[in-house]
C-alpha cells in the first residue's frame, strides 16, 4: 500500500472523492508535506475529510487537535496560503471569495504577525501586562524571527519556555483573527484577539502548559 501511495497521484476534480489529509492531491500528501501538522489530526478526520469539505469555509482548520508546537504552527501557516503553495493551478472547485483586504498594504504572514497596527497593539498590551522587559517586534516584518530569538535569549532562563508558548499563542490568535476578518467579514479589533488569547491560553494551561501558566500569573494584581 505504501508503494502504491508513492506511485499514484490523485486527480481532484470537484474534490468530493479526494481525501484532504490522506490522498496525494498536491505534490504529495499532507502527511508528507506537513508531517508535524498531520500528527495533530485525528484518524477519523484523516479518513473522512474530503478536499471539497475541507476547503469549504476552511473546515480543515477544525480538524487540528491537541498541543501546537512551533513546527505545527509553521506548517499550518504554510497551508493557509492555499493549495497553490504546493500545486499551482490545482483546479479545485471554487470556495468562498475573500472579502476585501483589511488593509491597503500587501499582506504577508510576517506583516500580519508584527508589522500591522492591530498586531503591534496586541504585542504592546501582552508585553506590558506580563511585565516582560522585551522590546516590541520591529515594524520591519522580515525581522520577526530574529526578534523572537533575541527576546528569548534576553529573558532569564525560567521564563523562556513560557515566553515561547506565549509567542505561539499570540501568533495563533492573530492568524485566526486575520482569517475571520478576510473570510467572514469580522471587524478587526485588538481587544477581540486579546480576549480569545486569554480563553485559549487558559485552555493550554489546563492541558499542561505549566510554564505558560507561571508566566501568565505575572499579570495578576499583587495581593
Amino acid at each position: 500500500m505504501a508503494l502504491f501511495d508513492i506511485a499514484v497521484d490523485t486527480t481532484v476534480g470537484n474534490g468530493s472523492s479526494t481525501k484532504f489529509w490522506a490522498d496525494r492531491w498536491l505534490q504529495g500528501s499532507l502527511a508528507e508535506l506537513a508531517p508535524n501538522l498531520f500528527s495533530a489530526i485525528p484518524t477519523k478526520a484523516v479518513q473522512r475529510r474530503t478536499v471539497s469539505q475541507a476547503l469549504n469555509y476552511r473546515r480543515w482548520v477544525d480538524d487540528i487537535k491537541g498541543a501546537l508546537s512551533v513546527q505545527v504552527i509553521a506548517e499550518y501557516l504554510l497551508i493557509c496560503r492555499g493549495p497553490s503553495v504546493f500545486l499551482p493551478g490545482s483546479g479545485v472547485c471554487p470556495t468562498r471569495r475573500p472579502a476585501p483586504s483589511v488593509t491597503k498594504e500587501e499582506e504577508s504572514i510576517k506583516h500580519i504577525l508584527s508589522a500591522c497596527v492591530l498586531s503591534r497593539e496586541v504585542w504592546a498590551w501582552v508585553l506590558r501586562e506580563l511585565r516582560l522587559d522585551v522590546a516590541l517586534p520591529p515594524s520591519f516584518s522580515s525581522r520577526f524571527c530574529s526578534w523572537w530569538s533575541k527576546a528569548d535569549a534576553s529573558l532569564e532562563k525560567g521564563l523562556r519556555k513560557g515566553f515561547n508558548s506565549l509567542v505561539i499563542l499570540v501568533i495563533w490568535e492573530l492568524w485566526k483573527h486575520r482569517n475571520a476578518c478576510v473570510f467572514d467579514g469580522v471587524r478587526p479589533q485588538a481587544q477581540t484577539v486579546l480576549s480569545q488569547a486569554v480563553v485559549e491560553g487558559h485552555m493550554w494551561c489546563l492541558a499542561g502548559a505549566s510554564s505558560l501558566q507561571e508566566l501568565l500569573l505575572r499579570s495578576a494584581p499583587a495581593p
